[in-house]
């Protein structure tokens, strides 16, 4: 991790990714804002005053959204709230600095038309993706970090993902033939990642969300792949009625898994999934060739049906 960072930046992104443990999306992305930050300085962090964070503000921040600024302050914050600490620093330069309001946005939910015309022009792996989104809630980070042992079946036939969400919390998440079969067409029967990127190896959050991104710019949907998630928890909230269970499957809240997947909530859950499976027969998105005969669905490698992994195997694979 060093590369030119500050001793003391390197020694934070091992304790965040070790201790807090971080996602390495945030970690990638907390190191970029404070080596940004390093440079625009020209001091070492911990030689730093609210000069010096107020003068990285005004040169970097403008033109960037209300989010991306609270964010990037955030990042630097965090830094040296963690200095602080660690007695690295005796006052905290951070402190003085204004974090920008975000206003709250209304959701964008996809409109079904536009989502059934991405998803059936859309080759197997794309397609996939864009399922995942709009029919399983999954964030363009949590697409990303996908692996076949997180597809698993139940007793009773019924589909599920293991979903690592922000801050590495997890959940489980019920699914329908909508992105079964999506699954199935993209890479079935494979072991690892779910989606590889072009260096052959595990895809990375930006390229999820710039694929998706791209496909909707060339058929005209104004829409970006956060939409489908919109879209996932607008029809739940709108089908079940039930927004705390929502707040669940799409990750907002804090819960483990066996939490999730409980008795009282999976009858709910299943109504969800079959009225999802629903709006995709009427928008005609089911119509994938397939070859296997009508009703099998093979045991994806490395996940057992009925048996939930571990958390020590999800860490091995």
């Amino acid at each position: 991790m060093g590369d030119q960072l500050d001793n003391d930046v390197t020694d934070y992104l091992f304790w965040a990714r070790d201790v807090r443990e971080l996602s390495p999306e945030t970690i990638r992305v907390r190191r970029g804002v404070l080596q940004r930050l390093r440079e625009t300085i020209g001091v070492p962090l911990r030689e730093a005053h609210v000069g010096h964070l107020q003068r990285w503000q005004q040169l970097v921040l403008p033109g960037k959204s209300s989010e991306t600024k609270r964010a990037y302050v955030s990042h630097v914050a965090a830094f040296y709230a963690w200095a602080l600490k660690r007695g690295i620093i005796g006052e905290n330069p951070a402190a003085l600095l204004d974090r920008p309001k975000v206003p709250k946005g209304l959701p964008h939910p996809i409109p079904e038309s536009d989502l059934a015309r991405a998803i059936t022009t859309a080759r197997p792996k794309l397609a996939a993706m864009i399922v995942l989104t709009s029919y399983a809630g999954l964030r363009c980070a949590e697409v990303a970090g996908l692996n076949w042992s997180d597809v698993q079946q139940a007793d009773n036939g019924s589909w599920f993902l293991f979903v690592r969400g922000k801050g590495r919390k997890e959940r489980v998440v019920p699914v329908g033939q909508v992105v079964i079969r999506r699954l199935r067409a993209h890479r079935w029967g494979r072991r690892g990642p779910v989606f590889f990127g072009r260096d052959g190896g595990q895809i990375s959050p930006n390229a999820v969300s710039q694929t998706i991104n791209a496909h909707y710019a060339r058929l005209g949907i104004k829409a970006t792949a956060h939409y489908g998630r919109h879209r996932y928890i607008s029809a739940g909230v709108e089908e079940l009625g039930d927004v705390v269970l929502m707040q669940h499957l799409a990750g907002h809240e804090s819960l483990a898994t066996t939490q999730i997947y409980t008795a009282f909530a999976r009858e709910k859950a299943d109504r969800l999934v079959a009225a999802l499976d629903a709006r995709a027969i009427r928008a005609e998105t089911l119509r994938i060739p397939d070859t296997r005969p009508a009703g099998h669905f093979p045991p994806v490698p490395g996940a057992p049906a009925g048996r939930a992994e571990s958390t020590e195997e999800r860490t091995a694979s």
